[in-house]
């Protein structure tokens, strides 16, 4: 599908496992309804069970490497972060570094480093981890 229709399929990709990385459009919610650590696990699980191409990685990872990167962030300095899901977006963020192009991953870097908290000049949208469970939270 990827190949075929490419702009078709990020769309659907990213509603239905991208979602929950971004802080919500409406300012009146607080947080996003969606579970971040259910999006991780179907990204895992669609990247274990694919053939090995950097092509998947590119549209699973690549939209959402800033926040993710800024997720083992914080899990990282969260003593009580639940180890597994630690391990899980390190995976990630490693499986995505290891299969894109060398031209992609330079700038899937830059815009880790321009992305400050992982959401750009957002200084109010921010991770908040607890259990095994994470999500974005406006308004920190």
């Amino acid at each position: 599908m990827l190949t075929i229709q490419p702009e078709l399929t990020s769309s659907v990709l990213s509603k239905l496992l991208h979602q929950p990385f971004y802080p919500p459009e409406s300012s009146e919610a607080s947080s996003n309804n969606s579970s971040v650590a259910l999006s991780l696990e179907r990204i895992q699980s669609l990247l274990s069970h694919a053939d090995p191409s950097p092509l998947f990685p590119h549209h699973l990872i690549t939209p959402i490497i800033t926040p993710l990167y800024a997720l083992l962030a914080r899990l990282d300095r969260q003593r009580t972060a639940d180890p597994t899901l630690r391990e899980l977006v390190r995976g990630l963020v490693r499986t995505w570094g290891g299969t894109v192009d060398a031209d992609e991953a330079v700038q899937g870097w830059w815009d880790v480093v321009r992305g400050g908290k992982g959401w750009g000049d957002r200084s109010d949208v921010d991770w908040e981890v607890v259990g095994d469970e994470a999500k974005v939270v406006v308004g920190l």
